[in-house]
């Protein structure tokens, strides 16, 4: 995923980059997911469209920050 605009802290990758050797790579072929797609996104409900609780729309979700905005 990727995060544009200018709230957006920039500028580096988040999160862990296995690699692009075929044993890091799914089914040998495409990247491995590192990120869950719910803590990108519970990030732009929080912090830039002002939901207060991102678990009205991920449920039982506890995903930890990881610092997507300034």
């Amino acid at each position: 995923m990727m995060i544009l605009g200018p709230q957006a802290r920039g500028g580096r990758m988040v999160g862990a980059w296995p690699g692009l050797t075929n044993d890091t790579l799914e089914e040998g072929a495409d990247l491995a997911v590192v990120t869950d797609y719910r803590s990108v996104l519970s990030e732009l409900l929080t912090g830039h469209l002002g939901l207060a609780d991102p678990s009205q729309v991920f449920p039982g979700f506890k995903g930890s920050p990881i610092g997507l905005w300034s």
